[in-house]
């Protein structure tokens, strides 16, 4: 099977029911559509605990009687046509049991020591939503509605033990950032990294420097075997957002082999999972690895662009010609261009070339996961090349937390500027480029990060 297929592996879930309250959100692995059966972080359910000397204490399972009756839970699909990426169902979900994986949570509390200042937290707004020791052991195993997708013939999502990883073991994690913030951008995304460390019993917590955000806790990390196949090896705790107040870009990942674990030691016979153990030996995912390869070509190419008041990188897309971000050049009629490595065809560095400035992206180029977060990029300016996929045009910013995410960038697509690209290398007239600039309310929206209206 494609890659497709781990995105389908992927769900938003939406708990809500306490008066006042905003709903909270996390991501989930469905591992048996046929039932409807989801794994997801704990996190979110904890506020519904009657009891909530119950998370402290020694108890590895708590049963739906220990929640409050006002929980609700919906539970958010990807579409399951490939014509229609960007559509999402959602379907109403049953809570079977919340589950503390003691192996990971000693571990956990005897690496990350307090006085260390790690912290792992949603919402600040929220205090209830901290992530300490306590409560970042709990996992949450649901039901949801009909999930089954008509595409695929499998009963569930093959998965493997942690014992047998290794450092620099490639992984693949997919979840969706800020949870159910703007699903028709953010679901199913995938990020592409290697085991960074292990720690525990059999593995049980595990270090990955594949790129997570707030919002991807629930979400599933795969391991990348040699034959392209795709296993599912862990569940998101939480992505080290900050220690001391500063970035570091690793995630926290709990082995599923864990988890598994604490599910059959807490419910033996009503194991609600034990469709998923007898599929464990069926045929691995498949995911093509191409992305990972180099296509070294001498253009397009990268360049350092500087108009006096502002900097960024460009694109040398061709001889004479450079592709940047209208911000970059800011309302200059030159700029000087510089290049680190030898590039055949084109003037010398430093010399003022024709740049073609793009604002933002054309409605006509329908949006999905793939298109808007495949591409991981570490930058902290914009226009960088992706490959031939796009240009980065800027990070994502929180304005009302003031954060910026390095790790999420918005890029915009080779189709989107192609023909008018193609256009003024022929005529050199600048007007070919009026088309970009689209003020489409579908386009605004994305570009702010808004979800797509109800048309209820």
């Amino acid at each position: 099977m494609s890659k497709q297929y781990v995105e389908k592996c992927c769900c938003v879930i939406k708990v809500s029911g306490t008066p006042g309250r905003k709903p909270a959100s996390c991501s989930g692995v469905i591992l048996h559509p046929r039932s409807g059966t989801v794994l997801c972080t704990g996190l979110p359910f904890c506020r519904f605990v009657t009891d909530r000397e119950l998370l402290s204490s020694d108890a590895e399972v708590l049963l739906p009687r220990s929640f409050s009756d006002k929980l609700k839970i919906r539970v958010c699909l990807s579409g399951s046509r490939r014509s229609e990426p960007s559509r999402q169902r959602e379907v109403s979900g049953e809570l079977l049991m919340l589950l503390n994986c003691v192996e990971f949570k000693h571990t956990f509390m005897g690496v990350f020591q307090e006085t260390d200042q790690w912290r792992f937290h949603g919402d600040d707004e929220d205090a209830e939503l901290i992530r300490d020791a306590q409560s970042l052991s709990w996992f949450a195993v649901l039901r949801a509605g009909v999930v089954v997708n008509d595409n695929t013939d499998r009963e569930s999502t093959p998965w493997q033990s942690s014992s047998s990883l290794q450092k620099g073991c490639p992984v693949v994690a997919c979840g969706s950032p800020f949870g159910s913030l703007c699903l028709d951008l953010f679901i199913g995304t995938l990020s592409r990294g290697i085991v960074s460390n292990l720690a525990g019993e059999d593995n049980a917590v595990i270090l990955t420097d594949a790129r997570c955000l707030p919002g991807t806790e629930g979400g599933g990390l795969f391991v990348v075997e040699d034959t392209d196949g795709v296993r599912l090896i862990g569940v998101i705790v939480s992505p080290f957002g900050w220690k001391s107040n500063e970035w570091i870009g690793l995630t926290l990942v709990c082995s599923v082999d864990m988890i598994f674990r604490s599910v059959i030691r807490c419910t033996g016979v009503r194991d609600p999972l034990r469709g998923v153990w007898e599929q464990k030996e069926e045929a691995d995912l498949c995911m093509s690895r191409t992305a990972q390869g180099s296509d070294a070509v001498r253009l397009p190419t990268v360049c350092f662009v500087d108009s006096g008041q502002a900097w960024g990188s460009g694109v040398a897309v061709s001889a004479g010609l450079v592709v940047t971000c209208r911000h970059v050049v800011g309302g200059k009629s030159s700029v000087s261009l510089k290049f680190y490595q030898d590039v055949g065809g084109v003037r010398p560095p430093r010399e003022n070339l024709s740049v073609m400035r793009v604002q933002t992206k054309n409605p006509a180029v329908p949006l999905s996961s793939d298109r808007c977060s495949a591409v991981a990029a570490d930058l902290r300016t914009a226009c960088l090349i992706c490959s031939v996929a796009g240009i980065v045009s800027s990070n994502a910013r929180d304005l009302a937390a003031s954060v910026t995410y390095p790790h999420l960038n918005f890029i915009i697509p080779v189709p989107v500027f192609q023909r008018p690209l193609q256009e003024f290398q022929k005529t050199r007239n600048v007007d070919v480029f009026s088309v970009l600039n689209a003020t489409e309310r579908d386009v605004r929206r994305v570009w702010r990060l808004q979800g797509a209206q109800s048309k209820l």
